[in-house]
């Protein structure tokens, strides 16, 4: 088996304060776009509700599946994350840049 990889030798001298800080600056733009699309279903529904019972069903069951639709989406966009961040902890900086660009392709073609 192989060894665990060992931390940074920054890591230890961080305290949680600065690892929680670290983290939530990279979250933060992930937690406004899942926030933004949460308010996003809220307003439709408010809105469609105001019509009528049926049309909110209606919404309802295209809802279902455009989230099952966009779930697998982002799955597949996962290993665009997962390939750029190998080729960053090997150094590679240019394979980072062919793995974005791939990946900024395949979601415009998935929309």
């Amino acid at each position: 088996m192989t060894e665990p990889a060992s931390l940074p030798p920054h890591a230890d001298d961080m305290s949680l304060m600065e690892h929680v800080k670290r983290t939530l600056t990279l979250a933060g733009p992930v937690i406004v776009a899942r926030a933004g699309i949460l308010v996003l279903f809220t307003v439709d529904t408010v809105m469609v509700g105001q019509v009528g019972g049926e049309e909110l069903a209606f919404l309802g069951l295209g809802m279902a599946i455009q989230g099952v639709i966009m779930l697998v989406c982002i799955g597949l966009l996962q290993g665009t994350m997962i390939l750029s961040s190998q080729a960053y902890g090997a150094e590679e900086h240019k394979r980072c840049g062919e793995v974005w660009r791939s990946g900024t392709y395949h979601a415009l073609v998935l929309g």
